[in-house]
């Protein structure tokens, strides 16, 4: 994944969609490494934004099938972030990269 964002750099913006199957763990995880995170609504599928630079715009971000017109449609990198986002995303036809990050779905563990 290092080498695809080094050499996508080069040319232009790199576009990073992570496919993963919901959990509410993940915003907890994303703050605990250090990114600010706001929470704009209480719905069902509250948008967050995520800042990651101080001279950049946040990151808009939502549970969406990866195929949503909000999502980049080609030229993106697809991240698979647990092994059920692994499995039932085998293909994701618009990226040019598809990289697995293999750990078990944390859904298995909910109490």
């Amino acid at each position: 994944m290092a080498k695809y964002i080094s050499n996508t750099l080069r040319e232009e913006e790199v576009n990073l969609t992570f496919i993963y199957t919901h959990n509410p763990c993940a915003v907890r995880s994303i703050q605990a490494t250090g990114f600010k995170i706001e929470k704009m609504d209480e719905s069902d599928n509250p948008l967050y934004l995520i800042y990651y630079s101080d001279d950049k715009e946040p990151l808009k971000c939502f549970l969406k099938v990866y195929s949503d017109s909000f999502n980049p449609q080609n030229d993106l990198a697809a991240i698979m972030t647990c092994s059920d986002a692994d499995k039932n995303c085998a293909v994701v036809l618009c990226a040019e990269a598809r990289f697995p990050i293999r750990y078990n779905d944390l859904k298995g563990y909910d109490g």
